[in-house]
C-alpha cells in the first residue's frame, strides 16, 4: 500500500508540473525519414489505452531504435509510463534519452531528479536537481520545485549516511491486526491505550486496557454515531474527554469537523462539535489535547495558512466558548501538508508530520521545541524513525523516552508486521526527548459536606514564574494538568 501511495505521490507531482514540462499532448516530429519507425511510434500511441503497458513500452523503444537521433521519443515514453504509475519505466525511459535528451529538453532534470528521490537514489538526485538549478531557465515555479526537493535529496543523502541504532517492537495482537492502526494515544497515566483502526473506508477509534504491564484485546469504542465519517480520535490526559473529525454530521459546518464527547460516569455523552470559531466548511480533523487539558491542537486546510495543511491552536476558556484558533506560523507549516500534532506533557515539544521539511520521502516525524515563546526549527527524527515510506503520527510517554508511532514500514523481520500501518514502541533516541513531565491531579471540595465544588486554581513554575495552569475545575471538581519535572510549583 505504501508504495502504491508513493507512486501516486510521483504521480501527482508530475501533473503539477505537466504545463512546464511538456507532457505528450501533440504528436511529435519525426526527425528521419523513416516509415517503419513512424509506423511503431503510430501503433504505440494508438495502443496506449490498450492497458499493456509492456506492449506500448516496446512500441516507442522500436521506434527510436529506427531513427536514433528521435530522443524525445524517450521523454514522451516517460510520460506515458508515469500516467501509467510505473515511475520505475518512466526514470529508465528519461535516462535512456541521455545527454541527448537533456540538452534538447533540459526540464527533463528535475523529472529525472524527483524520480531519483523517490527511488531513494538521493545522491544522483542531487546532482540532477542542482544543475537544473544552475541552468536558470527562469522559471520560478520550477526552480522553487527543485530547491526543495534538493533539500529533501542532501537531508536524506546525511540521514542515510548518519544511521542511529533502534529498536522498534510492533504492538502485538492486541493491537495491530491486518487492517491499519494508527494516531495512538495514552492517558497520563498509561493505562489506557487510544487509537484509530481503518476497516476498507471506515475509520473507527478502538481502545485498549494495560493490566499489570500487559496490554488486553482492543475494544471497538461504541458512541452511536456510526452514519458519519470519522477518525483521527484523540484521549485527553486525564482520560475523560475525546476529541475527533467527523464528516457531513448536521451540527458541522462542511467536511470533517471537530466533535468532542465528555465522560460522564461510566458513560461517554453524545458528540458536540467544537463551536464556530474552530469548524469551518474546509477541512478540520487530527486534533490533539495539550497538557493542559485545554489546549487543542489540529490539522486543518482552512484560509490563512502557509500552505496546503497546516498545524493551528485553540483553547476551551471557562465560559465554554474556544478562542479563535492561531496558526504556528512558517517555523512550524510549510508551504506542504502538517498533520498530526501531539504537544508531550512538557508543554513544550512539539511533535508531527510534514510532507514539506526536508525529509526521506512522503511524510516524516518532526519535532520543534518552544523557546522564548516562539517554535523552533523542525527537527526531523532521522533515520531510522523515518524512512522513504509514510511515517505516521508519534506518541511520546509522559516520562519522554518511550514512544509509540504508525508506520507502513516493512524494513523489520517480524510476523506481526502486516500489509497495513501498526504501532510500534521503541526507545526514543536521547536527543529527541522532550523534557520528563509527570501530572498533578487536585480536587476542590466543600469543607462541611465534602462534596466537589466549583473553583479555580493557578499553577506557576516558582523559579521561571511561568504561568503553566490558570482555569476552572471540571465538573468532578478535579484539576487535572501536567507538568514538568526538575522544578518548583506554586499552586494557589
Amino acid at each position: 500500500m505504501a508504495k502504491d501511495w508513493i507512486q501516486f505521490g510521483c504521480i501527482i507531482i508530475m501533473l503539477l508540473l505537466s504545463q512546464r514540462l511538456s507532457f505528450y499532448a501533440q504528436t511529435l516530429i519525426h526527425p528521419c525519414n523513416s516509415g517503419k519507425s513512424q509506423k511503431y511510434y503510430d501503433k504505440a500511441r494508438a495502443d496506449r489505452r490498450s492497458g499493456d503497458i509492456m506492449k506500448v513500452r516496446s512500441d516507442y523503444l522500436k521506434a527510436q531504435e529506427s531513427c536514433p537521433e528521435w530522443v524525445e521519443v524517450f521523454r514522451e515514453l516517460a510520460d506515458f509510463l508515469q500516467k501509467e504509475e510505473r515511475p520505475d519505466l518512466a526514470r529508465e525511459a528519461l535516462e535512456m534519452g541521455g545527454e541527448q535528451l537533456i540538452h534538447i529538453e533540459p526540464k527533463v532534470l528535475i523529472r529525472l531528479g524527483i524520480l531519483c528521490y523517490n527511488d531513494q537514489d538521493y545522491e544522483l538526485a542531487a546532482t540532477y536537481l542542482r544543475r537544473f538549478i544552475n541552468i536558470d531557465l527562469k522559471d520560478e515555479y520550477l526552480n522553487r520545485e527543485a530547491t526543495a526537493y534538493l533539500a529533501h535529496a542532501e537531508y536524506a543523502q546525511w540521514a542515510m549516511s548518519n544511521p542511529y541504532s533502534l529498536e522498534l517492537i510492533p504492538m502485538d495482537s492486541s493491537i495491530n491486526s491486518n487492517q491499519s492502526e494508527y494516531l495512538p494515544v495514552l492517558t497520563a497515566n498509561e493505562n489506557l491505550m487510544v487509537f484509530t483502526r481503518r476497516e476498507g473506508r471506515v475509520e473507527d477509534i478502538f481502545y485498549a486496557v494495560n493490566k499489570n504491564g500487559v496490554w488486553q484485546h482492543a475494544k471497538r469504542m461504541e458512541f452511536g454515531v456510526d452514519a458519519f465519517r470519522k477518525g483521527a480520535f484523540h484521549i485527553s490526559p486525564d482520560g475523560k474527554m475525546i476529541l475527533f473529525s467527523m464528516a457531513d454530521h448536521p451540527e458541522g459546518k462542511g467536511g470533517f469537523d471537530l466533535f468532542m464527547m465528555e465522560l460522564e460516569g461510566n458513560r461517554w455523552s453524545s458528540p458536540f462539535p467544537l463551536g464556530n470559531s474552530v469548524n469551518t466548511p474546509a477541512w478540520e480533523s487530527q486534533p490533539a489535547f495539550g497538557p493542559d487539558n485545554r489546549t487543542v491542537y489540529f490539522s486543518s486546510d482552512r484560509k490563512g495558512g502557509e500552505g496546503g495543511k497546516d498545524i493551528w491552536q485553540t483553547r476551551l476558556l471557562d465560559n465554554g466558548e474556544w478562542l479563535k484558533p492561531t496558526n504556528l506560523g512558517s517555523r512550524v507549516n510549510s508551504r506542504e501538508d502538517e498533520s498530526s500534532p501531539y504537544l508531550h506533557r512538557d508543554g513544550k515539544s512539539l511533535y508531527f508530520r510534514s510532507n514539506g521539511h526536508p525529509g526521506l520521502g512522503d511524510f516524516d516525524i518532526f519535532m520543534s521545541r518552544v523557546k522564548d515563546d516562539s517554535w523552533g526549527e523542525p527537527i526531523n527524527l532521522g533515520y531510522p524513525i523515518n524512512t522513504h515510506r509514510a511515517e505516521g503520527s508519534i506518541f511520546v510517554s509522559i516520562n519522554g523516552v518511550d514512544a509509540y508511532y504508525a508506520s507502513d514500514r516493512k524494513d523489520i523481520e517480524a510476523k506481526d508486521v502486516l500489509d497495513n500501518k501498526d504501532i510500534y514502541k521503541l526507545v526514543l533516541p536521547q536527543k529527541y526527548r522532550p523534557t520528563p513531565a509527570t501530572y498533578v491531579r487536585m480536587i476542590a471540595l466543600d469543607s462541611e459536606s465534602n462534596k466537589p465544588v466549583a473553583a479555580k486554581s493557578l499553577l506557576i513554575d516558582y523559579i521561571s514564574r511561568d504561568t503553566i495552569f490558570n482555569g476552572s475545575n471540571d465538573r468532578d471538581g478535579q484539576f487535572f494538568v501536567c507538568i514538568p519535572t526538575g522544578t518548583d510549583y506554586a499552586i494557589m
